[in-house]
């Protein structure tokens, strides 16, 4: 059982940079993740009915890393369905905004 959520991670061109470059390597968590959309500026991965749990390891790894950005390179929305949303960095930057939905640059996700 439990709560479920759906997840939005969105992170700049600088942050990619980065994680090639090996500066600050990507958690292998979004390595094996496909992104859902990428543009010239940023790559977006998505999580719908995801157990986002922080005590689990490999969120816990993603949780950690995303934590440690400047909150300018990146956004992130839960909508959890007994909580609500949780929102991290600026996702706002990046065409992603909190409704009853996640409205994001290609459409609406639940």
């Amino acid at each position: 059982m439990g709560t479920r959520s759906t997840v939005i991670i969105v992170l700049n061109k600088q942050v990619l940079i980065d994680a090639l470059l090996k500066v600050n390597p990507l958690p292998q968590e979004l390595v094996d993740t496909e992104c859902i959309h990428e543009t010239e500026e940023a790559k977006y991965w998505l999580w719908g009915d995801i157990k986002w749990y922080e005590t689990y390891p490999e969120i816990k790894t993603v949780m950690d890393y995303i934590n440690e950005l400047d909150e300018n390179n990146f956004g992130f929305i839960e909508n959890n369905e007994d909580y609500g949303f949780k929102i991290i960095g600026t996702p706002w930057e990046y065409g992603i905004r909190d409704c009853n939905y996640i409205d994001t640059p290609w459409g609406k996700e639940h």
